[in-house]
């Protein structure tokens, strides 16, 4: 079964998003904090135990010193008894037999101490260290969310090696296309991956569907390419007043917000 269980995990790195593996790293962290708060609780109930425990074998040791000095002085008294078996009765006002007595109840102190001792023992086995307390579950959470990340980390660098991957291919394809006099073919080709913003990123104005134009950041008459990070949808005026102007020809021309203008386009993954 185990076997089983790590194939899948296996193939779940394998096949997962990005997006799959932070999911899985949240869960992983409310199961690493859940476990962590299970094991204070833990940890103070069994805090709270060994404190009564200790005040248990606190109060045991003060009764065992307390049945030692009983029955040594049931012992002494035993043997003065049977020393003096015959004036005892005088001045302990016991029988002959009354030593016997005595020596009896030295005993009962001594087995009472062996209880006692026993119970003393048996508590000291049973007091637990509560820091141990699912510390290895918790490593495990741990270990599990490193591994997320690395398993992250890998994803996205092969996502932004893709990434690159298809920018370079797309600029080579505009190099082409501008060699070849058709740069704005390219550009109709290329449409559909331009993302499109809900204000004209020149002047701030709503776009309107109808009036969406399609400009090339650095103009193609100054050797501009038609890829996504040089072109950007633009409001018809906008457009039609930039024509074959460089961006900072055109903000300084009207006067626009320059920092307005390049924190949109910036915002839209441009290049500018």
């Amino acid at each position: 079964m185990k076997r089983i269980a790590d194939k899948k995990r296996k193939d779940f790195l394998r096949n997962c998003s990005v997006e799959d593996i932070d999911s899985e790293i949240e869960k992983a962290r409310s199961r690493y904090s859940t476990l962590r708060q299970q094991n204070e609780v833990e940890r103070q109930r069994q805090l709270k135990e060994n404190l009564q425990k200790l005040a248990r074998i606190r109060a045991l040791d003060a009764e065992i010193a307390s049945l030692h000095e009983k029955a040594k002085d049931f012992d002494k008294q035993s043997s003065e008894a049977e020393t003096n078996r015959g004036t005892v009765a005088r001045w302990l006002d016991l029988k002959p037999s009354g030593w016997l007595l005595l020596r009896m109840q030295a005993d009962a102190c001594r087995r009472e101490i062996d209880d006692k001792v026993k119970e003393k023992a048996n508590i000291s086995c049973t007091n637990t260290d509560a820091e141990s307390f699912s510390k290895q579950l918790i490593a495990d959470e741990a270990n599990e969310i490193e591994t997320l990340k690395y398993h992250k980390a890998v994803k996205l660098a092969s996502r932004e090696k893709k990434q690159r991957e298809e920018a370079n291919l797309m600029k080579l394809k505009a190099a082409a296309a501008s060699a070849m006099g058709k740069t704005r073919d390219h550009a109709n080709t290329i449409r559909s991956q331009i993302k499109k913003s809900e204000h004209c990123p020149y002047c701030g104005d709503i776009l309107q569907t109808a009036d969406c134009h399609l400009d090339h950041i650095y103009p193609v008459a100054k050797g501009g390419h038609s890829t996504p990070t040089n072109m950007v949808f633009v409001c018809a005026r906008c457009n039609m007043k930039k024509k074959d102007m460089t961006l900072n020809q055109f903000i300084d021309l009207y006067k626009m917000n320059r920092n307005r203008v390049w924190e949109q386009l910036q915002a839209l993954g441009k290049d500018y």
